[in-house]
């Protein structure tokens, strides 16, 4: 059966420098005990979906890839995100995974990338509302004021070209306030 022995000590460099900061002492004794190892290195919200992966490897019945995305504990207490990949490659005579290989990789430059496109997008939105809905109303409502006066007929010389000047003006800006809320 598949061991979680390899996760945490692919995570070792050749000099013993741990990405998480754990001395191999602290892996090699965490190791003794699965539920010890995965509660005291795998973040506790991540913890059970984690736990769901690693029982897939072991039973998993095809050689596909197992991802899981979760947050690493390190030594100094912080969490790193990380990525894994689990492919078995090699299984016994009952077809049972017996090795497997896995690639760990640091995400959390990604994930924090992730974070702040999302605040963005949101802050764009927020903006997009505005515009759309705070800035927009009132021009329309001055729109129709002056719509209502163009066509009221009573307007003569040069208040007709004061209102017929203020309608293109307020229309103009209505126009740039449509193609600014389309651009977010």
């Amino acid at each position: 059966m598949v061991q979680n022995k390899w996760i945490w000590r692919s995570s070792v460099t050749e000099d013993g420098d741990s990405l998480t900061g754990h001395s191999m002492e602290v892996l090699e004794t965490i190791e003794q005990d699965e539920d010890l190892e995965l509660e005291m290195l795998v973040h506790e919200d991540d913890l059970t979906e984690f736990k769901q992966k690693i029982a897939k490897v072991k039973t998993c019945e095809t050689d596909e890839p197992i991802e899981s995305v979760f947050r690493l504990k390190k030594a100094d207490r912080s969490f790193i995100w990380m990525r894994s990949t689990h492919k078995v490659y090699e299984r016994d005579a009952n077809n049972i995974p017996a090795k497997a290989a896995v690639i760990i990789e640091d995400i959390s430059d990604g994930i924090e990338l992730q974070e702040q496109l999302e605040d963005f997008v949101g802050r764009l939105e927020a903006i997009s509302f505005k515009n759309s809905h705070e800035v927009r109303a009132p021009v329309a409502s001055i729109l129709g004021l002056v719509d209502l006066l163009r066509r009221q007929g009573s307007l003569l010389g040069y208040d007709k070209v004061l209102i017929e000047h203020l309608y293109k003006s307020v229309k103009k800006l209505d126009s740039i306030i449509s193609d600014i809320t389309g651009l977010t």
